[in-house]
């Protein structure tokens, strides 16, 4: 009998969504691990936990943030991803090109989920229209209903119906969880081989399969089928112990000289060797007996911080001068990410949950859609994504798609040939997916984007290749789409001002951003960054800090950043209402009051006479201040006097003593009698 060590919760939206994948997991694992599950639905993933790995769906997560308030802070979480089978993915490709069909689900979150997913494996001859319960829309000309087992909210009317079942947790979900629980040794059997055969898409990327402490055997015997990879194991004595036939074709080997030998060939040897000493990837170019240039990736697999074993990935390098090409290009253009996860500054709850959410989808490859009001910080986010993820080293391109029109766009995305226009460079353009190649690319106010280049765009997300303008060959690209809006695009869909394919496409990982005035708690420490960024020094009135407050900041961090640079600008150090931007005065109804105004020029008055006077070891009185006072031409009674020592006081400028001690000005004070 095994002894159960670890204890796995599953966390989902719906009961029997949670009691299939449950179901699902014990298949794989049997008593290997403890499984408990828990749903949105009735409620019990509200309750406190005690497992140690979590496994939280994405739409479970998106739906409610409040379950990571239950999961103890020192816990793994592991956010699992879902997908059809082969056999329900062919089964709804032969439905006929420009079919309609309600995709029904149980919130408006799993239907557009589900879209994604499906045009993601390739659907593309059904265009879906989701529903849900509560759906505003009626749909009358549509008699197709299609559902992941939600055949409970199909429409009455609807008769013809496909139910394909509840979604299946995905390849990189399992492995994850079997390499966390320590069952990594199942992943070998039948059970596990089978199910990612019924799963596979063909697609696998070769480098996001092989991470260096997450990948196992069965992740690499896949990349032995892929067309255009040859694949050497070593072992953890450098003797080869698999390779594929690619493999010995682009090395100009025979089998029987590498197969079961420790490895001879000087550059594999390095290779090898080079990997293993520093535990990091090893690349290298070889030119092999035949004059070939071929590429060289040695991988070393980490287990129990030892490498276990290396995999050497070789590709012939068949274009190696437009590789070169973008290189420059990508150079000298200065195509790279500035920022991090730690230049987003914040301390709401809620964006905080946003970040750490973003830095889990930075891991994957499907394409993101950012959402937020202008200037909250949509490329932040993008420029961390990239440098979270392992493109990281690679190019990070932006280009804003509505400061161009269709023309100048379509030729800065995809490029141009020589004389494919009137005005085209001699040799052509590289475009930006090329120079974006194997990175990332940022497009921001995708909304901009024409219906024509849409359509470019989906076939460069479905088919990963491009065509230059001018041109017909098809050059093959690795891209990841970062998209941005500060539009609702599901209003742009309903108006067919957007594809509707592209959106789900795009909106594979959705990201929301808080604008500003709905997290002002941030407005002081994004103040206090600022100032410390610009090497301001300056400090507020109590009514200018508040009135600050008070704005809505319809301009969002970057309005708050040009209000910043205005005050530098004015190179004073303190600043008063009076000093506000124009623009931050009209909006709040500014009503400063003349007696507040000469108020003001009253207490800096009185602590510069008390500065002058500091040396006196006794307080200074009301009567000598009243005298200094006058002799400045103020008509001032002895009350008024009175009021404002008294306000003074309480604002930390002065220290007053009970009786004939009269006052003394502080620290503080004297900053504001300094910078009057």
């Amino acid at each position: 009998m095994i002894n159960i060590s670890l204890k796995l919760a599953i966390l989902a939206a719906g009961e029997s969504v949670s009691l299939f994948y449950k179901e699902q997991l014990e298949y794989f694992f049997g008593d290997a691990v403890a499984i408990t599950a828990y749903s949105i639905e009735n409620g019990s993933v509200f309750s406190p936990k005690n497992e140690d790995v979590y496994l939280v769906t994405t739409v479970s997560f998106e739906c409610n943030e409040d379950i990571l308030k239950y999961i103890p802070k020192d816990k793994h979480i592991i956010i699992g991803d879902v997908t059809f089978k082969n056999s329900t993915i062919n089964r709804l490709k032969e439905f006929p090109i420009n079919t309609k069909a309600l995709l029904v689900n149980s919130s408006p979150k799993m239907a557009s989920e589900t879209i994604t997913l499906l045009y993601k494996k390739g659907v593309n001859n059904i265009q879906f229209f989701p529903y849900y319960p509560n759906s505003m829309e009626t749909y009358s000309d549509i008699d197709i209903a299609i559902t992941p087992g939600e055949t409970r909210y199909i429409p009455n009317q609807i008769t013809n119906i496909l139910d394909i079942q509840n979604r299946v947790l995905d390849r990189n979900t399992l492995i994850e969880i079997a390499t966390t629980i320590g069952c990594d040794y199942l992943l070998d059997t039948k059970r596990f081989t089978t199910y990612f055969d019924e799963i596979s898409n063909g697609g696998i990327g070769i480098e996001t399969l092989i991470e260096k402490n997450s990948i196992l055997r069965q992740q690499i015997s896949t990349i032995t089928k892929s067309e255009g990879i040859g694949v050497i194991e070593f072992d953890v004595n450098e003797k080869i112990q698999s390779c594929n036939n690619l493999a010995l074709n682009l090395l100009d080997e025979d089998r029987s000289n590498l197969l079961f030998k420790v490895v001879q060939n000087i550059v594999l040897k390095e290779g090898v060797q080079s990997s293993k000493k520093t535990k990091n990837i090893f690349q290298t170019i070889y030119k092999n007996k035949k004059e070939e240039q071929i590429n060289l990736l040695f991988i070393p697999i980490i287990k129990n911080d030892n490498v276990a074993y290396t995999y050497c990935l070789i590709r012939k390098n068949k274009d190696m001068k437009r590789e070169n090409e973008i290189e420059k290009e990508y150079l000298k253009r200065g195509h790279y990410s500035r920022y991090t996860f730690s230049d987003i500054i914040t301390e709401d709850t809620r964006l905080i949950k946003t970040k750490e959410m973003a830095k889990k989808m930075a891991k994957m490859n499907a394409a993101i859609l950012i959402t937020g009001e202008s200037g909250t910080g949509k490329e932040l986010f993008a420029h961390s994504i990239h440098n979270a993820s392992e493109r990281r080293e690679l190019p990070f391109v932006a280009l804003n798609c509505a400061a161009l029109n269709e023309s100048i766009l379509e030729s800065e995305l995809f490029g141009y040939e020589e004389g494919a226009f009137t005005g085209a460079k001699k040799g052509g353009k590289i475009g930006l997916f090329e120079i974006a190649h194997n990175g990332t690319i940022f497009l921001d106010e995708i909304e901009g984007m024409s219906q024509t280049l849409q359509l470019k765009l989906l076939r460069v997300l479905q088919e990963k290749e491009i065509i230059r303008v001018g041109g017909d060959k098809l050059i093959s690209i690795d891209v990841r789409v970062i998209a941005a809006t500060n539009e609702n695009i599901l209003s742009l869909v309903k108006e067919k001002k957007f594809r509707i394919d592209l959106y789900y496409r795009l909106n594979a990982l959705p990201i929301n951003i808080l604008p500003l005035r709905e997290r002002i708690g941030d407005l002081e420490i994004l103040i206090n960054y600022f100032k410390k960024n610009l090497d301001l020094n300056f400090i507020f009135t109590e009514k200018a800090k508040k009135l600050m407050f008070q704005y809505n900041w319809p301009g969002n961090i970057r309005e708050l950043k040009n209000c910043m640079e205005y005050f530098c600008c004015l190179n004073e150090r303190i600043i008063e209402t009076t000093m506000l931007p124009e623009y931050i005065k009209e909006n709040i109804d500014l009503k400063e009051d003349k007696n507040q105004s000469t108020d003001f020029l009253l207490i800096l008055e009185i602590l510069n006479i008390l500065k002058k006077s500091e040396k006196n070891e006794k307080g200074i009185g009301r009567s000598y201040i009243l005298k200094c006072l006058k002799e400045t031409n103020f008509e001032i009674s002895e009350a008024i006097i009175r009021r404002l020592l008294q306000d003074m006081n309480k604002k930390g400028y002065i220290i007053s003593t009970v009786g004939r001690g009269g006052s003394k000005i502080t620290q503080l004070g004297k900053e504001m009698a300094n910078n009057k």
